[in-house]
């Protein structure tokens, strides 16, 4: 059981799951999280959040000490919902998930990044030199946090790609 936190020292960010629906409001997933194959877990990884986001911006609320540790962000931040739950992280906070989805997100051709469907382990791999480019860029932007030499940065990246993969093959097949 975690104990409490102390509400006015400790970073926090309570964050919400949504419904995912298409242009048109049509559900294509009654939950986010499950979509994107995220367990409740992962929220407490600090490891995990250097690499990818499972918190939108939109469903984010934080207090006055993430606002404190997190804004101003660095001008070379890819997205800054997931640096705020990234230093929030890292700077001994917690983030606090509500299952229940409390807001639709919307699909459509737009979305300038959305809920993508997950490529392929194989076409990731495959494209070596775009998974070390982007994970070149991830390890530049969390530097001032993370003092972890680029290699051993790149395997955790590759570690957690094959994790995000093996629970995406367990859930599609039901194991």
């Amino acid at each position: 059981m975690l104990k409490q936190p102390d509400w006015e020292s400790t970073p926090i960010i309570v964050c919400t799951n949504t419904k995912l629906v298409d242009s048109e409001l049509l559900p294509i997933s009654d939950s986010y999280w499950e979509y994107k194959c995220y367990r409740e877990n992962m929220f407490a990884d600090k490891y995990y959040h250097l690499f990818y986001n499972n918190i939108l911006g939109c469903t984010m609320l934080f207090n006055r000490k993430t606002r404190n540790i997190a804004i101003p962000y660095p001008h070379d931040t890819a997205m800054h919902d997931s640096w705020i739950a990234v230093v929030t992280l890292w700077k001994k906070g917690r983030i606090i998930p509500i299952k229940e989805p409390l807001m639709l997100y919307r699909q459509h051709d737009g979305n300038t990044i959305g809920a993508p469907q997950m490529p392929s382990l194989f076409k990731q791999l495959n494209n070596f030199t775009n998974l070390w480019k982007k994970t070149s860029v991830q390890h530049h932007a969390s530097r001032q946090l993370v003092k972890m030499p680029f290699p051993v940065f790149f395997l955790l990246k590759v570690w957690y790609m094959l994790l995000t993969h093996w629970r995406a093959f367990h859930k599609k097949n039901n194991l």
